[in-house]
C-alpha cells in the first residue's frame, strides 16, 4: 500500500530521474517515497516562497515523513539541495505537479475583519499654516497641476528670494502638503472618456449617491473607523 500523508497531501512513490538520485557526496540520500515528498514538497515551495514552506511544516509537524522541513533533519540536506536545483532550473516533472499526486496547496489566507474602506483621494494634513499662506500655497497647486511640473521649476527659480515660494524647495517644511495637493489637483483635473474611476460619469455618480442618500457618509465613515 503507497504511504502517504495527512491532511489531503500525497505521498506516492512516483520514478524520479536518476539525476534527483544522485545527491552531492556528504548529503544522505533518503527512501524513494520521501525523495518522491520532497521533490513534490520542494517543487511547490519554489513556485509559492517559504511561507507556503512554514505552512506545510506547520500542517505536517506530527507526520514523521515530512520531518526533513526541520533543519536539523538528516533528510534536510537533501530537501535543501533539491530545492536550490528546482529554483535554478534542473526540476522534474515531479516537482512540477506533473507526475503523481502533488502537494495539496496551502489555502489561501481570509483577510480578516471588515473589508478595507475606500482609500482618501482628497485629504492632505494641514500643517501649521496662516491664512494668506495657505492661499498661496493652494493657488501655486492649482497651477502647476494645470501646467506642469516645468512651471514650478521656472516658478521657483524666478522667486528664488521671496521668502512666500520657500514651500517649493523640498527641504521646506510645506512642500510635503504641496506635492500632496498637486497631486489632488492633477487627479481632479485628469478625467477619462472610460468608466474607470476617473471618469466623468463615475465622479458624478459618487456625487448623486451622497446627495441622495446623506447617511452614505455615516457608512463609509463606519466601516473606516472598524
Amino acid at each position: 500500500m503507497a504511504p502517504s500523508a495527512t491532511n489531503g497531501t500525497v505521498a506516492t512513490p512516483v520514478d524520479l530521474p536518476e539525476e534527483v538520485n544522485k545527491p552531492p557526496e556528504g548529503i544522505v540520500l533518503p527512501p524513494k517515497d520521501i525523495r518522491t515528498i520532497i521533490e513534490k514538497t520542494a517543487g511547490f515551495v519554489a513556485r509559492n516562497g517559504p511561507v507556503f514552506e512554514d505552512r506545510v511544516r506547520e500542517k505536517e509537524r506530527s507526520n514523521p515523513k515530512f520531518s526533513f522541513l526541520n533543519p536539523n533533519d538528516a533528510y534536510a540536506p537533501f530537501y535543501s539541495w533539491r530545492l536550490s536545483e528546482i529554483k535554478a532550473g534542473r526540476g522534474t516533472d515531479v516537482s512540477a505537479g506533473r507526475a503523481g499526486e502533488p502537494v495539496a496547496a496551502a489555502e489561501p489566507e481570509k483577510p480578516k475583519g471588515p473589508a478595507q474602506p475606500p482609500e482618501f483621494h482628497y485629504s492632505a494634513r494641514m500643517p501649521n499654516i496662516n491664512a494668506l499662506d495657505l492661499e498661496v500655497v493652494k493657488l501655486t497647486a492649482l497651477f502647476v497641476a494645470k501646467r506642469g511640473k516645468s512651471f514650478m521649476t521656472a516658478l521657483s527659480q524666478r522667486e528664488t528670494r521671496n521668502f512666500q515660494f520657500d514651500f517649493l524647495r523640498p527641504q521646506h517644511s510645506l512642500y510635503q502638503f504641496f506635492t500632496r495637493l498637486v497631486d489632488q489637483y492633477t487627479s481632479l483635473l485628469q478625467t477619462d472618456e472610460s468608466d474607470g474611476p476617473n471618469s466623468t460619469s463615475t465622479r458624478l455618480a459618487e456625487l448623486e449617491k451622497n446627495i441622495k442618500d446623506k447617511y452614505h457618509i455615516l457608512g463609509r465613515a463606519k466601516q473606516r473607523s472598524e
